[in-house]
């Protein structure tokens, strides 16, 4: 399940090391994306949780663009 992340995750490095980019933008998709991947391992409301980490980082980095 892990490996699903991946392209997640190199996405999240550059936006990371990007200059234009917040970086808890970055983060916050990052660390969604990993426990959403984990997620059902654990419990469904982990996962939920995990999509929930992954929309507010997706929403910092789109009113970023929207700038």
């Amino acid at each position: 399940m892990v490996c699903d992340a991946y392209p997640t995750q190199l996405f999240c490095l550059a936006i990371y090391r990007s200059a234009l980019y917040p970086k808890p933008a970055a983060v916050l998709i990052f660390a969604g994306a990993l426990v959403y991947a984990l997620g059902p391992a654990i419990s469904v409301l982990v996962s939920i949780a995990g999509i929930f980490t992954f929309a507010v980082g997706c929403m910092l980095l789109g009113v970023r663009l929207l700038r």
